[in-house]
């Protein structure tokens, strides 16, 4: 017994010491030599996993930026640092690619102490119109803050100032500017957590209706067992209530099963694929909405099947797709949904070229932890077998992985036949480009808004690894594959075109309009 306790003392002593340990060399001064060795570390990463550096720039070009990056470094910390080397990643131009700040860690007595932590987002979703900061909806109930409320100010810091330094840090697919744009305001506060690391309150200056005002927004902590006397009751009594009333048990199933058919985000009160007919009379000519916020498994075949069943059974002859700020996700799942949209047999995409045979194992060896790349090992077999069988030498001497969505699919029998519209924005990215690209190279749709941040021919993700930079601690994400379309526009680097170009403004904000989807609407009419 006393050396279990023992064990358990010295481990807790080497862990609070490693965590020390890392806070302090997140936040000392590096030398140039350990900068040096970081960009080094950076780039032989990228050149050795990175199936295609070059797609967009040349790569002298990114030789060159490196190399006088690494020429020109100067002692920095590791925030300096993080904002320093995005500079060189953008001639790469894959939006995949990225680097993360290091947060400072907490002993586990620490999180103990503190509690679960929601931040600032947690009550309010962001957006941006122009280059201002707008809410533009209440995720908990009533707010404070009115929708179309600007944020002018974040402790004294000029809102306008912050954008600007935060869309610098951001990469998308090819030469395009507008997943920039779009992602700063859905992500700002993760943006800013990066820069000013973790605040627990921010004083923010505000106008709504020409009225300047202030507000505070504070985090906040959640500890286990900390519910609040008054929540027991209403629980205890809810649940006494249920008990007694089979009708409730019924309708609290009923809504279990539909949270988990079309995937509830719960801490953003939003599914994530939301289905409804938006006329007011369904029987007379109803219009199949469809709003996909990400590609992110779940049961999307039942999903899917349940969704066009409804369409199918209210003879529906228009639909509307809204993949607006849709970041992407699983090719599985845009490949199911395109079956019921398509009118012809189609491959999803082309065979994914990728670097080395040992692609998919680096993904489980590099940076991880000692737990995963024993499973890894322990797996071999399996990765062996991806790189016999699933792996091939093209033509152009390259190597390529045979995903199964490369192969030829045919259309459901139920597919819909209809008008098809699709709304689109720069946060429609990755898998959602994937999905748009084949609308849009077949004909099947009518695009409406704003140019998509992903690019039209290929993305590079597929897996991904995250290697850390040995000194600054900065953790690199890039993929592993570059997916091509079996569409190609010219000229390569910029995404999907809507056929009528709409941007969200500040006046339909305020009336809780939605700017696109109206003017759909209004041509469906």
């Amino acid at each position: 017994m006393k050396i279990i306790i023992y064990s358990l003392l010295f481990l807790s002593i080497i862990s609070c010491a490693s965590v020390a340990k890392y806070n302090n060399q997140i936040t000392k001064t590096h030398t140039v030599a350990e900068l040096q060795e970081d960009i080094d570390y950076a780039y032989r990463m990228l050149k050795n996993n990175h199936p295609d550096l070059d797609e967009y720039y040349p790569q002298e070009v990114i030789d060159v930026k490196f190399d006088s990056l690494k020429k020109a470094i100067k002692p920095m910390n590791t925030h300096d640092f993080y904002y320093t080397l995005n500079e060189v990643l953008k001639p790469i131009a894959q939006g995949h690619t990225s680097i993360k700040m290091p947060l400072k860690k907490y002993t586990r007595k620490e999180r103990k102490s503190r509690g679960k932590r929601t931040g600032f987002s947690g009550d309010y979703a962001y957006k941006t119109i122009g280059n201002k900061l707008y809410i533009s909806r209440h995720i908990k109930g009533d707010s404070l803050l009115p929708i179309g409320t600007e944020l002018v100010k974040i402790n004294s810091e000029n809102t306008k100032d912050l954008l600007d330094k935060y869309r610098k840090t951001v990469i998308s697919d090819g030469y395009n500017q507008t997943f920039q744009n779009r992602i700063i305001g859905k992500r700002f506060w993760s943006f800013y957590t990066y820069d000013h690391g973790i605040v627990d309150s921010v004083r923010l200056e505000c106008i709504y209706n020409d009225s300047v005002f202030t507000h505070t927004l504070k985090a906040k902590y959640k500890k286990k067992g900390s519910k609040k006397a008054s929540e027991k009751t209403i629980t205890k009594s809810s649940k006494d209530s249920i008990k007694d009333k089979a009708q409730d048990k019924v309708v609290r199933k009923a809504l279990r099963k539909k949270h988990k058919l079309y995937k509830y985000d719960n801490s953003k009160k939003v599914y994530y694929r939301d289905f409804k007919f938006i006329t007011k009379d369904s029987s007379k000519n109803p219009i199949a909405y469809l709003k996909i916020r990400g590609f992110k498994a779940g049961k999307y075949k039942k999903s899917y099947d349940a969704i066009f069943k409804r369409i199918d059974s209210a003879k529906a002859k228009t639909m509307i797709l809204d993949l607006r700020d849709n970041f992407g996700g699983s090719l599985a799942d845009i490949s199911y949904l395109f079956s019921y949209l398509a009118t012809d047999d189609f491959n999803m995409v082309k065979p994914a070229m990728v670097t080395k045979r040992t692609s998919m194992l680096n993904m489980a060896l590099i940076n991880t932890s000692v737990t995963t790349k024993i499973l890894a090992l322990a797996g071999s077999p399996v990765f062996v077998y991806m790189m016999l069988h699933k792996i091939h030498k093209g033509k152009d001497g390259n190597l390529y992985y045979t995903y199964k969505f490369s192969k030829t699919t045919s259309p459901k029998l139920n597919r819909f036949n209809g008008k098809l519209y699709v709304l689109i924005n720069g946060n429609s990215f990755s898998a959602s480009c994937v999905l748009a690209t084949q609308l849009q190279a077949t004909k099947r749709a009518t695009f409406v808004g704003e140019e998509t941040g992903g690019a039209y021919n290929s993305t590079v993700a597929g897996g991904f690894i995250f290697p850390e930079l040995p000194h600054s601690k900065i953790t690199m994400r890039f993929g592993l594959m570059n997916i091509k379309t079996p569409y190609y526009q010219k000229p390569n680097g910029h995404g999907i075109y809507p056929d009528k170009k709409i941007l969200p403004n500040f006046a339909d904000l305020l009336k809780g309009k939605d700017t696109e989807l109206d003017w759909v609407l209004e041509q469906i009419k």
